[in-house]
């Protein structure tokens, strides 16, 4: 049983899906499907009871490709704040409602999500120009 903690995480072990070889450097473990390893302890801390530990809010942000200053900026804190949670600090419910809320659309391929993580990811935050129309049975946004 491998003890696996380069994810940044204490508590997970491999039964399989890994090799151990000697090289002259010392031991190397090599893992079989990396991402797909990644995924599913993501999926495992977003389905858990209980409250996010930092170091869980820490790999489901790195799984979401957000830097700790994305997430600050789109949350209404600021990164040290971030930083604090990571290490050990209160997490606010909301924050982690929202990383779990976007690891699962992720991971499901929802549209939603992909586009508002992409839009985060974009530096531009200049204000577009939104123009609706009023269809008689609602609002729909113009071409």
């Amino acid at each position: 049983m491998l003890h696996y903690t380069m994810c940044g995480l204490d508590n997970v072990y491999l039964e399989n899906g890994y090799v151990e070889r000697d090289t002259e450097d010392g031991p190397v473990v090599s893992i079989e499907d990396l991402d797909g390893l990644h995924r599913a302890i993501a999926n495992d801390i977003a389905d858990k009871k209980g409250r996010l530990t930092g170091r869980e809010l820490r790999f489901l942000r790195s799984m979401l490709r957000l830097s700790q200053q994305k997430l600050a900026e789109h949350t209404g804190y600021q990164r040290g704040t971030v930083t604090r949670w990571e290490n050990g600090d209160p997490i606010p419910l909301a924050v982690e409602a929202l990383l779990r809320a976007l690891w699962v659309g992720k991971s499901r391929g929802c549209p939603v999500t992909t586009e508002l993580l992409d839009e985060w990811e974009r530096e531009d935050t200049e204000a577009v120009r939104l123009s609706y129309r009023d269809t008689g049975t609602g609002w729909l946004r113009a071409a």
